[in-house]
């Protein structure tokens, strides 16, 4: 009992320290140096490279992913998941006016998350955990696969505007004979479904456990939908939801606990990371922004220290292990926090960050890949998202022109924003110069005129009843274009 009471003194005291601090964020709030904005250069393009050759080879074929198993932290969906993160935000940041490859890649994100190989481990969990005999990996729990589909169909969409995926049952899942339609709503659906029904709203990953870091980006996944579709799914679970999260899956730090027992309620207080923090705060930022900021707040108080002008991170053992390798490397939590400071404006954490991945791995540029062959494609991908990020996110312009199609690895996009009807590109070669590329525009006014200016080049081409052209280039060097109405 005494025990007990200490640890009782002990934790009051500890929630009255963290509460102090966020009132004092709340009067007083960093002013967070910014990285200005550039666009991407040779490295990031490297990475870019590495990203769109793991997903636009065969829908099938997962040459390059981490193929360790199915049911942990190395799964298949999770690496999807970070790629087609990655990808977005590259295209809202840089090229939102830009089809093509970059479009065809995070389409093949999905498309591989339909494979059986990815998803087909729910089978055995949901027997084993749950005694039921149900292999539909979305229909009922298993927030770790329908929560992270419908977070990357929910960026696809708002990213690119094309509703590939709306269409009825058009994502097959097919195992043993059984096969299971979805679509983007079908999957809104399952999620909200599951949070409406759930005892804690948040609802359990494998069977009995609910992690609240999967719960965030499912909720998320909802409000793009929400915001794509003009529904109001997640509006109808944030109430339940903030108050669970509030009473029931936080510490006395203040800090998210890392899971419960949906059947028991037990849990791991002190089990706590970083990353899984970071996450969190990331994906809620739109959503839920004062939970998002105050798990910024707290994690980066509690575990960032800056010690002789260099950043030092407070781990854990199990925090110094890559989780999509499940080698030593510290350098997973680095890109975490990397990612999630580039989304909350943080960026001196941002900075410091990316610095201490390239400190603890080495780089390869084979094939004009830039990327760390000893990291996993999760920790490569996360450190591509938060070099890709900037606080200034392109505008997407529907009503102006777009480039719409450039071959792939032969034209490297690092710029394509359209607005008030013209176009600016920058454009470089991925292998060699070109001599005569073909540049496919779209969204033009049919019948009407423009002009092409870039490169020491200038053409002029007519739109056809489409609304399209093509466009013949020479491409020797990295250059900028702009297309606009001819005079």
């Amino acid at each position: 009992m005494a025990a007990r009471a200490v640890a009782w003194v002990i934790a009051r005291r500890r929630t009255e320290t963290v509460n102090a601090r966020l009132a004092e964020h709340v009067r007083t709030p960093r002013v967070w140096p910014s990285t200005p904005p550039v666009e991407p250069g040779g490295q990031d393009l490297g990475l870019l490279r590495y990203l769109l050759n793991l997903v636009l080879q065969p829908v099938d074929s997962f040459e390059g992913f981490d193929l360790i198993d199915q049911f942990q932290t190395s799964s298949i969906r999770y690496q999807l998941t970070a790629v087609q993160t990655a990808l977005a935000v590259y295209q809202s940041a840089h090229t939102p006016a830009f089809g093509g490859y970059l479009v065809e890649a995070q389409q093949a994100t999905v498309r591989k998350m339909t494979d059986a190989r990815v998803w087909r481990y729910w089978f055995w969990e949901n027997l084993i955990g749950n005694f039921r005999i149900d292999r539909d990996p979305v229909a009922r729990d298993n927030i770790m696969f329908s929560g992270y589909l419908g977070a990357m169909l929910g960026t696809y969409r708002l990213g690119t505007s094309d509703t590939s995926f709306d269409i009825e049952g058009c994502l097959v899942f097919r195992s043993g004979g059984h096969e299971f339609r979805y679509d983007h709503g079908r999957v809104a659906q399952a999620v909200h479904t599951n949070m409406i029904r759930g005892e804690f709203c948040l609802y359990p990953c494998e069977p009995n456990f609910i992690y609240p870091v999967c719960n965030a980006i499912g909720l998320a996944g909802l409000f793009a939908y929400d915001e794509s579709h003009g529904t109001s799914l997640a509006a109808q679970v944030i109430p339940r939801f903030r108050k669970s999260w509030d009473e029931e899956f936080l510490a006395y730090s203040g800090r998210p606990l890392l899971m419960r027992s949906s059947r028991l309620g037990l849990t791991l207080p002190m089990l706590r990371m970083a990353a899984n923090d970071a996450a969190i705060a990331a994906v809620l930022q739109p959503v839920l922004p004062d939970i998002a900021h105050r798990t910024w707040n707290i994690m980066r108080d509690d575990a960032i220290r800056f010690r002789d002008g260099e950043i030092d991170v407070r781990m854990a053992p199990w925090e110094r292990v890559d989780p999509g390798t499940y080698r030593p490397s510290s350098a997973a939590t680095y890109a975490a926090l990397a990612a999630a400071a580039a989304v909350l404006g943080d960026g001196e954490i941002r900075e410091g960050m990316l610095a201490a991945v390239e400190r603890c791995a080495v780089r390869d540029t084979r094939e004009g890949m830039s990327y760390f062959p000893r990291l996993s494609v999760l920790t490569n991908a996360g450190y591509a998202a938060a070099r890709f990020h900037r606080a200034a996110v392109a505008t997407a312009d529907a009503t102006s022109p777009m480039l719409a199609e450039v071959a792939y690895p032969d034209v490297l996009v690092a710029r394509a924003v359209a607005l008030g009807g013209e176009l600016s590109m920058i454009l470089e070669p991925g292998d060699g110069p070109r001599a005569h590329e073909p540049l496919r525009l779209a969204r033009l006014h049919p019948g009407r005129r423009y002009r092409l200016i870039g490169g020491g080049q200038e053409h002029e081409v007519t739109a056809s009843a489409a609304g399209e052209a093509i466009v013949h280039i020479r491409l020797h060097e990295r250059c900028t274009f702009s297309l606009c109405p001819a005079p």
